[in-house]
């Protein structure tokens, strides 16, 4: 920060007009302007590379060789025409060249969109890694040109690029929510600061980037529409080994509270407080100190939110105290848990994986009656359960509880068990919030867990249905379900996520500067289309606005996921 703060001086004033609103007023629009100081020096990458002399040529009735598109707006790019987007939904749209070459004086284009729209218009360069670039808001400022309803506008590179880093991407992008109609862009190009843009600069139009400090304002206008967001956002996740203990929870200002994690996959609601550690510890049964009905009290005394997890892998623990590879049975293992009675991780000592036993052995059946009929008892308790989740992680069921069910999980079962512990909390409460599959990540977003299976052909399943990733299927297949049967089984589309690039999970993370930068980073993963994950996904992951995308394509109306490293809800 000391070496940046030396080479850039900001000099900032900030303007606020506002009056005191209800809840449903919101900053509808803010504009910031902030310009370097005179000794902004330019990174070493970029500063020994020439001006160019000619104008680049990026979009001209169509776009110029060398140059990509990509983006998350609709968009038709016509030949001999300008190309037209539809930004609703902070739409946007990116041109992208790879090893982009030279230095270069302002980014040009012509737009024209409904006056309606106002300043709308967010533009801003874009790299590979780290570097940011500033998001510059299109205003009259930048607009060197009116013809008709055509703008042209000329925004300079100290404006864009303030530190003179390589970039290979041009991003247009609406800073606000827009109708439908269609956004036309066309002569996109980089360009040197040739006599007449300068003209035009010194005309009026135009920023001046470069001089001495000024002041910036920033305008709130309170008066300006709001868009309102979920308060649901603000979730947390139960952690099974503070539930009784911890306080701090409460203080967090959380809404909604999840009852999830692996061992809910095998928590028997008779018995009140005994799940199935799985994997995680021994495929143990255990005792807990509370309960899920002693979960859905806490979170109601704290005016708190619940979504709860319903097992449908089937079976669920049938005591407190039963292993699932008992070491007396299957012999001395890798590791074991001494605890009497003693029980051990499932693999040899040569590392070889056990058959497991029985599914007795553990746990009792959990057909979808049994998950009926405690939908049906919270309901009639009025316990107060806002949302039903369909298991948790299914994919990894043939990991995390292989001991109950050691086969792979494949599309048809994820959709058999849907459907069928589906039909049964319909059944019990008509109006519950059923949220589904819960899947772990990246991988089983796209193929089933037998795709991966050891000693099978790989991807055979996905192939076998048509070769459609998993989760635009299972969207597919409970549209067709419910236009036939008229049974709605799925409101919410429910995925984790958890970072890949090692940034570390709870107390275990670094906190070492590259960590923290990475950890920041990271979360792009979530809504950015240029960012490329810096994980072994190593491609764009943009997971809110792909999810939205395939529930429109494959079963509009349900609610798009809240994705979270803890998995909250």
């Amino acid at each position: 920060m000391a070496d940046r703060a030396k080479h850039a001086r900001w000099k900032r004033t900030v303007i606020l007009t506002c009056a005191v609103l209800g809840s449903g007023a919101g900053v509808a629009m803010a504009q910031q302007q902030d310009t370097a100081a005179k000794d902004a020096a330019p990174s070493k990458d970029t500063a020994a590379q020439p001006a160019p002399t000619d104008t680049v040529a990026v979009y001209d009735g169509g776009l110029q060789a060398g140059w990509k598109d990509i983006g998350w707006a609709p968009r038709e790019l016509p030949k001999g025409a300008p190309a037209r987007l539809r930004m609703f939904n902070y739409g946007g749209w990116i041109l992208y060249r790879p090893k982009l070459p030279g230095a270069y004086g302002a980014l040009r284009f012509r737009f024209t969109a409904p006056e309606s729209y106002g300043e709308f218009l967010d533009v801003r360069l874009d790299a590979p890694g780290a570097a940011t670039f500033p998001h510059v808001r299109i205003s009259p400022e930048f607009i060197v040109k009116k013809d008709r309803e055509w703008a042209e506008v000329v925004v300079p590179m100290e404006v864009l690029n303030p530190r003179s880093e390589p970039f290979d991407r041009l991003v247009f992008r609406a800073s606000k929510e827009v109708a439908r109609d269609w956004v036309l862009f066309d002569k996109v190009a980089l360009v040197p600061l040739s006599p007449d843009v300068a003209a035009a600069r010194a005309a009026g139009g135009g920023r001046v980037g470069r001089g001495d400090g000024r002041e910036s304002k920033m305008v709130i206008d309170c008066t300006a529409p709001s868009k309102p967001i979920s308060p649901l956002i603000y979730g947390i996740a139960l952690d099974g080994n503070k539930e009784t203990t911890d306080t701090h929870q409460w203080k967090l200002g959380a809404t909604i509270r999840r009852w999830g994690g692996n061992p809910t996959s095998r928590y028997n609601w008779k018995l009140g407080r005994a799940w199935n550690t799985g994997n995680d510890w021994y495929f143990r049964n255990v005792q807990l100190g509370f309960g899920a009905e002693d979960f859905l009290e806490s979170n109601r005394q704290h005016n708190v939110q619940s979504a709860l997890t319903l097992p449908l892998i089937g079976w669920v623990a049938k005591d407190t105290s039963s292993v699932g590879f008992p070491v007396a049975e299957f012999g001395p293992q890798q590791a074991q848990d001494d605890t009497e009675p003693a029980g051990g991780n499932g693999v040899r000592r040569d590392g070889t994986p056990l058959v497991p036993g029985a599914p007795t052995t553990t746990s009792v059946q959990a057909p979808p009656e049994f998950i009926g009929e405690w939908v049906k008892s919270l309901k009639a308790a009025k316990r107060g359960v806002n949302m039903y989740i369909l298991d948790n992680e299914p994919a990894l069921w043939s990991s995390t509880h292989r001991d109950v069910h050691p086969e792979p999980l494949t599309y048809d079962e994820l959709l058999k068990r849907t459907i069928d512990y589906g039909s049964a909390v319909r059944k019990a409460d008509p109006e519950a919030v059923i949220a589904g599959p819960a899947e772990w990540g990246w991988t089983n977003y796209f193929w089933s867990a037998a795709d991966f299976a050891p000693g099978r052909p790989p991807y055979t399943d996905r192939r076998a249905h048509g070769d459609v990733p998993l989760l635009p299927w299972y969207l597919r297949e409970l549209r067709d379900y419910e236009k036939k049967t008229g049974v709605r089984l799925l409101d919410v589309v429910d995925v984790h996520f958890y970072p890949q690039s090692n940034v570390g999970l709870g107390m275990e993370g670094a906190t070492d500067p590259d960590t923290n930068a990475r950890r920041i980073r990271s979360t792009r993963a979530l809504w950015d289309p240029t960012y490329k994950d810096e994980s072994w996904i190593a491609e764009p992951i943009q997971l809110i606005p792909r999810v939205k995308q395939w529930i429109s394509e494959n079963y509009p109306g349900r609610a798009c996921p809240l994705a979270s490293t803890t998995s909250a809800p």
